[in-house]
């Protein structure tokens, strides 16, 4: 994604103007530090000035002074150079009556400065700035001591201006970093931008409003698609809207996001599945509805291990949904628990069918990536073999894994911090282990359900939904488990808050 003439020219005005401020801000806080400093050597050579004046005027009346000559500055301490009254005898040869250093006893007064480059004039104070011929970079103050308007001595005081320029050569540096940090920033969103990691989203996304839904707040943002809460204002039900992010809405995605509203139109009044509510397809969203309760991971965080009796119950629920996708030859591809929804109510149900597909013969086409979360993914899915595609066996294979993870309360795999060749390898080489191994009280027949869903050859496994569902009947009946929809109710309402129990109620 280029870049227009008008888009260049805002991020130069933009960066520009960033320059612009930051010039003026740096100027005023110089002034301010320069002003601060100038201020204190004024006062400080005002006071040696007013404290000096009677001991000037006996010494012209009476030749003597008292009281004696005062030269002490403390404003500037350790910075202090030199202190200085002079008379102002009108003769030309002004005399240094006092100062704070022995060495230099002459007129001019020591350290004398070059021709100043710098001249100021604050309150009849003259402020000169300039090296002296000793490499020391000083600023002197002085200003005259009057009586009945005659100038009759002068006080003097010199300073090192090392704190000064150490304050401005700090300020220049923090303004010189901030201006190229500020320029890199805008370098690098500038390139990232142009290869399309940062999107602008249009100001219609989201839509306001899709047919009677209000759009909502924001939910969840994932690659492809962002999920919102809205609320039909026909009947006041919320419902879930699957929006196409912007920058996706066209070609391959659009296609992709087209089967899935195809697919979930498909699958439209079938239990145990996430049903479709709406689909607008010049919005590309998806209107499904909203489940009020948990997925299966949330409730898995929270409690572990799912008692027996709840966990078959869940699982042969799933079975009914994947039945009907599979008699409908769809195949959902990413089963695990973050797609299992569980109602306050008790009802179970699969969702986001997002990357499910038709099962098909291979026809010789090109075969897609790999589709699916690997700690779940089946084998196969993984192999890609043209003249084996990936079939409803895969879902029980996923739908095994979760079943182990619900009786056992860990994850069968865990990929964290292990790279993708490195957990595909896994998959295809590392049997399971059996669940009876880690949970010495599982019943046998349970445990050999649930081995026989995670068989690594397919063949090896239940070969319908159906199939595995019967043998979960089997197994009630014979283990005399006993759970159904308001018991599983029950379950939700003892490990979830009261506002969550309130939902419950409602939709009760």
């Amino acid at each position: 994604m280029g870049y227009s003439k008008k888009k260049i020219l805002i991020y130069f005005i933009s960066w520009l103007s960033l320059m612009l401020c930051g010039c003026l801000m740096f100027y005023v806080l110089t002034e301010r530090s320069k002003n601060n400093f100038y201020q204190q050597g004024v006062r400080a050579v005002q006071e040696i000035a007013g404290k000096n004046l009677p001991s000037l005027v006996n010494f012209i009346i009476q030749g003597n002074f008292n009281p004696p000559l005062n030269i002490t500055a403390d404003t500037f301490s350790e910075n202090l150079k030199f202190v200085a009254v002079i008379e102002n005898n009108g003769t030309g040869n002004n005399n240094i009556l006092a100062h704070t250093d022995p060495k230099f006893v002459r007129w001019p007064f020591t350290p004398p400065l070059k021709k100043p480059k710098h001249i100021d004039t604050i309150d009849d104070v003259v402020i000169e700035k300039e090296d002296s011929p000793y490499n020391e970079r000083l600023i002197s103050f002085s200003a005259y001591i009057s009586a009945n308007g005659t100038n009759i001595g002068r006080a003097y005081l010199v300073v090192y201006s090392y704190p000064l320029d150490g304050s401005l050569s700090r300020l220049r540096w923090i303004f010189a970093s901030g201006y190229l940090l500020i320029t890199i920033m805008l370098l690098i969103i500038y390139l990232m931008n142009s290869k399309g990691i940062i999107r602008e989203l249009p100001n219609d996304y989201p839509p306001r409003k899709l047919g009677p839904s209000i759009v909502g707040i924001k939910l969840h943002e994932g690659g492809m698609a962002g999920i919102f809460m809205a609320v039909n204002e026909k009947n006041g039900r919320t419902v879930i809207v699957k929006i196409l992010l912007p920058h996706l809405a066209k070609g391959h995605h659009i296609d992709l996001f087209k089967q899935e509203a195809k697919l979930a139109e498909d699958l439209q009044g079938l239990p145990n599945i996430i049903q479709l509510e709406d689909y607008y397809e010049k919005d590309n969203a998806i209107v499904m509805e909203y489940i009020r309760g948990k997925d299966l991971s949330e409730i898995m965080d929270k409690v572990k291990i799912i008692p027996t009796d709840q966990a078959v119950f869940i699982i042969s629920q799933c079975c009914i949904g994947l039945h009907y996708a599979h008699s409908k030859g769809i195949v959902h591809r990413d089963i695990k628990p973050s797609n299992i929804m569980i109602r306050f109510t008790g009802e179970v149900k699969i969702g986001d069918f997002g990357i499910a597909k038709k099962m098909f013969k291979s026809d010789g086409t090109i075969v897609e990536g790999i589709k699916g979360t690997l700690p779940y993914i089946a084998p196969e899915q993984l192999k890609q073999i043209k003249e084996e595609p990936v079939d409803a066996r895969a879902d029980l294979y996923s739908l095994g894994i979760v079943f182990y993870e619900m009786l056992n309360g860990e994850k069968v795999r865990n990929f964290d911090g292990v790279g993708t060749y490195t957990a595909i390898q896994s998959i295809l080489e590392t049997e399971i282990r059996p669940l009876k191994d880690l949970k010495k009280d599982i019943p046998a027949e349970l445990n050999d359900i649930v081995m026989k869903c995670v068989e690594m050859k397919r063949e090896a496994r239940y070969q319908s939904a159906e199939e595995l569902r019967e043998a979960l009947s089997v197994l009630e009946r014979k283990l005399g488990l006993s759970c159904d929809g308001p018991y599983l109710s029950a379950f939700m309402e003892e490990h979830f808050d009261e506002r969550q129990k309130r939902q419950m109620r409602n939709d009760g």
